[in-house]
């Protein structure tokens, strides 16, 4: 009786399995925040003269003395062109006789006009003539000192567009001079670059076996050129390289830090048929779909317009099998 009583209470052993939770993802997170970011950007450009002059005849003439060429260097106040001054010569020996006799003129007329034998009128046009002479030979010596042309400073010549014994007319150009220790890069950046001057570069010369050389931003042109979002910037290197040469291609290395913005990880973007957006974790661990407008990319990062708050916690990896709402473990936190 006793046995039965115990094998009455028994419970009947059920055959079901036991079901399990499932475990929760597993995901890492980032803490949204505003930093500061060092951006690169390059620029083509060319190497030009700051310092340069054509060299325009002023006088009619025959060249005599023109020895230079292309690739010759001058010194400055050197002699490049001698026009002939025969001609010029003889005018002045001229109007140097007219002078003389003019002055003559008046020291008689002065006798006579003190006598009263003459108007005074007489000697006041005496005296006329004799101003307009004296100037006749002031116009003739600055005729003849520009048949001679002097270099105006140390300088390259770029450019010869005349012969020896050429008639030129006055006007003429003849020589293009550069001076080499004026040589600076010129590129062109766009309206929306904040560039400074003084600004570091690093500017980098592909014929001197892409040698890189250290400059900053010396002018920067407030005119936009011909394209009305480009603007002029040259820059000055600090030390020029001895091969350097007048327009030699260069690349022009701007690196600057960025004002602070909100940025991401780049793999937090998650893409879909509505757009952008990232995966936010809320202080219960779950998960939602938060829409964000993206900015610039800046190196693993990219910049977030609209969307996003610092402090904000969002998904960086386990993406994996991850829905909205869904429930899940941070086993790893960046901030």
């Amino acid at each position: 009786m006793f046995v039965l009583l115990l094998l009455g209470c028994e419970q009947p052993i059920s055959n079901k399995p036991k079901i399990k939770s499932s475990p929760l993802p597993l995901i890492e997170t980032y803490t949204v925040k505003s930093q500061s970011f060092p951006i690169k950007q390059t620029y083509s450009g060319s190497v030009v003269a700051q310092r340069w002059a054509r060299i325009f005849t002023q006088e009619i003439g025959k060249i005599n003395y023109l020895p230079f060429h292309e690739g010759d260097k001058v010194k400055k106040g050197q002699l490049l062109i001698q026009l002939d001054d025969y001609l010029l010569n003889a005018e002045l020996t001229k109007a140097k006789s007219l002078y003389q006799q003019a002055q003559l003129k008046v020291k008689r007329l002065q006798k006579l006009v003190k006598k009263r034998l003459i108007a005074q009128q007489e000697l006041d046009q005496a005296d006329t003539e004799l101003a307009n002479a004296k100037a006749d030979i002031q116009i003739l010596t600055i005729r003849l000192g520009y048949t001679k042309i002097y270099a105006p400073f140390k300088a390259l010549i770029t450019q010869r567009l005349a012969e020896t014994y050429d008639i030129v007319d006055s006007h003429t150009h003849v020589l293009t001079l550069i001076d080499p220790a004026s040589f600076v890069v010129s590129t062109q950046v766009f309206d929306v670059v904040p560039i400074e001057k003084g600004a570091k570069v690093s500017v980098q010369i592909d014929a001197l076996n892409h040698q890189s050389y250290q400059g900053k931003v010396e002018r920067f042109y407030p005119a936009a050129a011909e394209n009305p979002h480009l603007f002029t910037v040259e820059i000055k290197i600090t030390t020029l390289p001895q091969k350097i040469q007048l327009g030699q291609f260069c690349r022009i290395h701007f690196q600057k830090t960025s004002l602070p913005l909100l940025t991401v990880p780049y793999t937090a973007i998650q893409r879909d048929v509505q757009g952008e957006f990232v995966f936010v974790v809320d202080t219960e661990n779950h998960v939602a779909r938060q829409p964000v407008q993206v900015g610039a990319r800046l190196a693993k990062h990219i910049e977030i317009i609209k969307g996003l708050v610092a402090g904000q916690h969002i998904v960086i990896k386990g993406f994996f099998g991850l829905k909205i709402g869904q429930q899940v473990k941070v086993v790893d936190q960046v901030n």
